[in-house]
């Protein structure tokens, strides 16, 4: 009877014990993952907080750039219109000097076909010029307002606004070869014209 009653006593005990037991280790698998989740949750917003810092700072980056590329766009404009400017008030005085020497060699009874065929073209050429001019700045204008939109438009205007300041260079050029070796030769035959004109009057 005593060695039942202590087994049933070592019963209930051991059976308390595997419960503490269980109690026990349930307790430690709550602890430890409980710390496991909270690294986790907080490696994940620290991801999130550089990402987003990322974020920002390339926004700021790629604001920066744009307002400094803008700035360099609208120096470009300016410059422009003074080439522009100190270009074509060039021409047009060589124009008005061309007329007036017709004017005065017409007086003089001189043959001046030539000098105003040359006066016509050159006054086209120099439209063309201006033309140029204006299409680069309309370019440029259109390059400033997208500085800061679509990558590929402002490419394209960007590239547009070369191809615009060539032909300016290569008008200007064209200018500068017609009044060398075209204008320079008629008058240089205007003169001679002139000349002989003069000399027949003296031996008048």
């Amino acid at each position: 009877m005593k060695l039942l009653s202590g087994l049933i006593i070592a019963s209930f005990l051991l059976l308390g014990v595997s419960s503490s037991a269980a109690a026990m280790t349930g307790r430690s698998e709550i602890d430890k993952s409980e710390p496991v989740s909270k690294v986790v949750a907080l490696k994940g917003d620290r991801e999130e907080r550089i990402e987003k810092r990322l974020e920002q700072a390339e926004a700021r980056a790629a604001g920066k750039n744009c307002e400094v590329l803008r700035a360099r766009l609208t120096a470009h404009l300016e410059k422009s219109d003074v080439i522009k400017d100190k270009n074509t008030n060039k021409f047009y005085k060589i124009i008005d000097r061309l007329n007036r020497l017709a004017d005065r060699a017409d007086a003089a009874d001189a043959d001046t076909t030539e000098l105003r065929d040359n006066i016509v073209t050159l006054e086209g050429m120099v439209a063309d010029l201006s033309g140029d001019f204006a299409e680069y700045e309309l370019g440029l204008s259109k390059a400033i307002a997208a500085s800061c939109g679509d990558k590929a438009e402002l490419k394209a205007l960007i590239q547009a606004s070369r191809e615009n300041r060539q032909a300016i260079k290569t008008s200007r050029e064209e200018i500068k070869a017609f009044l060398k070796e075209t204008v320079k030769a008629t008058l240089s035959e205007l003169k001679v014209e002139l000349e002989a004109s003069s000399s027949e009057g003296e031996a008048d």
